[in-house]
């Protein structure tokens, strides 16, 4: 390789995350090696890490708080997934960004999103998550609240479970409890939804529905080590450093 191709390598950063749109490939291109000497793991699984490492401080630029972020294997297929959880928006919207490392090992993908609840996007806020989760025909559902505050004064917590499947997120919403204020009052209110689609039904039909959805369900147990950590912080750290951060995250996660 000659030295003008070698300048040229170091020097490619592709970022197809302008106006921070992150549905693209996200590329941080380099020659430079990451220590992996003092991790005892799959080579396979570090090669992941050291590519999200490269990218982080791309991802989270965008964004106006990080409240957590974690690396975690969801279905269990040897492919990591990076899970980054923000609060964002006029009132407090948690948002919640899924990336793999590509097939090449030289960028990241975000995967898809089917989370929706009465027509308005949103994501469970992972830091939420119950350490127990649902296993059923090879698929894990893991259980998650997803705290909204909308306005000045309203806000609700949807509770369901979400999976990852042919990389795309699914969630499934079972309910949702508001708080209503009327005259310097507060009134909780709990709506049920049919889990397939969502229709609106009685507590008594969501306490059936729920009971038979999980009745077939095997209980697992698992734990995602979550790391707390702002922008600022973020953009003074080495790679390096970004690397050995989320190697021990994804180590002490189980």
């Amino acid at each position: 390789m000659n030295k003008f191709c070698r300048i040229s390598i170091l020097l490619l950063i592709i970022l197809s995350l302008s106006g921070c749109n992150k549905n693209e490939e996200t590329y941080k291109i380099m020659e430079k090696k990451i220590d992996y000497s003092k991790f005892d793991l799959d080579e396979d699984l570090l090669s992941q890490i050291e590519v999200f490492a490269r990218n982080m401080p791309y991802l989270t630029e965008c964004m106006s708080s990080v409240p957590g972020l974690t690396i975690y294997d969801l279905n269990k297929d040897g492919k990591l997934e990076l899970i980054i959880s923000s609060m964002q928006g006029s009132g407090h919207y948690s948002d919640n960004y899924f990336y793999n490392v590509n097939n090449t090992y030289d960028g990241i993908i975000k995967l898809e999103e089917k989370m929706c609840y009465k027509g308005e996007i949103s994501g469970f806020e992972l830091d939420r998550l119950e350490n127990q989760a649902y296993e059923y025909d090879g698929i894990i559902y893991y259980l998650a609240e997803d705290y909204i505050r909308y306005g000045a004064y309203g806000n609700c917590v949807i509770s369901g479970a979400y999976y990852l499947e042919n990389d795309i997120i699914y969630d499934i919403a079972y309910t949702m409890t508001e708080t209503i204020y009327s005259n310097d009052l507060e009134e909780m209110v709990s709506t049920y939804y049919n889990m397939e689609n969502r229709e609106e039904i009685s507590e008594e039909e969501f306490q059936k529905i729920k009971k038979q959805y999980w009745n077939d369900m095997n209980f697992i147990e698992y734990k995602m080590n979550w790391i707390y950590i702002n922008n600022s912080e973020l953009e003074i750290m080495s790679e390096q450093e970004i690397f050995n951060m989320l190697a021990e995250c994804y180590i002490n996660s189980k």
